[in-house]
């Protein structure tokens, strides 16, 4: 898992980094928010952390291109704030998307803990879903289109990954999707699994650098049925690692 720590000060990074990496993340330093941005896919983090002290003009930008294309839970954001950090600011901040704010001064009592507390709840999440994601090839005979939320316009694509929990693809049209904004209902869907096809219903939690829907309704029979196709091709679906 991937940590973007975007602050100017060494000292507060290797502090971080000394707490932070036995949680499992990897931690990516920058000390300019606006190459932070344009860096974000590729580094594509699994959370972030901002000091706004050093980027009081830039932190809520950055929050606000986050949220997007990536949702509170699929990355979370935490402020790291000084003593002339307003409540004004903090409401703000959590209006726009940040997950939690903890004072620059780690040591101060507490500080440290309630970082570790913020990601621990997030690793807690990624536990909890389902890990047994695979990786479909060409051969696997699993494609998905879906109907676009306000026009019904058809939009196929190539299946990336896929889960009893949820689906990454990338869109054979890219311009289809442009107006499709992440958390909108996807309800339109038909996924085929080799002979036979399923229509779960779902939500758009990111999208890049693939389309990510998470299903919010999937039958029994269908969640057997996926599993039963997906573990019966082990050597054209790979399963995914949980750290991978």
């Amino acid at each position: 898992m991937k940590l973007m720590v975007i602050c100017a000060s060494a000292e507060v990074f290797d502090r971080i980094a000394v707490n932070i990496k036995p949680l499992g993340f990897e931690l990516v330093h920058y000390r300019h928010v606006l190459k932070a941005m344009d860096n974000l896919d590729e580094v594509d983090p699994q959370a972030i952390i901002i000091s706004a002290r050093d980027f009081p003009r830039h932190w809520k930008a950055l929050v606000q291109f986050v949220r997007q294309e990536r949702n509170k839970s699929l990355c979370p954001i935490i402020i790291l704030h000084g003593g002339d950090f307003s409540e004004e600011e903090a409401a703000k901040g959590f209006y726009i998307g940040v997950n939690g704010m903890v004072s620059e001064n780690l040591e101060k009592g507490g500080e440290m803990d309630r970082l570790q507390r913020i990601l621990g709840r997030y690793i807690a999440a990624e536990e909890r879903r389902d890990v047994r994601r695979y990786y479909v090839d060409e051969q696997s005979r699993i494609s998905i289109c879906i109907a676009h939320p306000l026009d019904k316009t058809i939009i196929t694509g190539a299946v990336e990954t896929i889960s009893s929990k949820g689906i990454s693809f990338k869109a054979d049209e890219p311009a289809l999707v442009k107006n499709i904004t992440v958390n909108e209902k996807i309800t339109g869907i038909s996924i085929r699994v080799g002979a036979d096809f399923i229509a779960p219903q779902g939500r758009l939690v990111s999208k890049k650098p693939d389309l990510v829907i998470e299903f919010s309704s999937i039958t029994s029979k269908e969640v057997l049925l996926l599993t039963n196709y997906l573990e019966a091709q082990p050597l054209r679906i790979v399963l995914k690692q949980k750290n991978a």
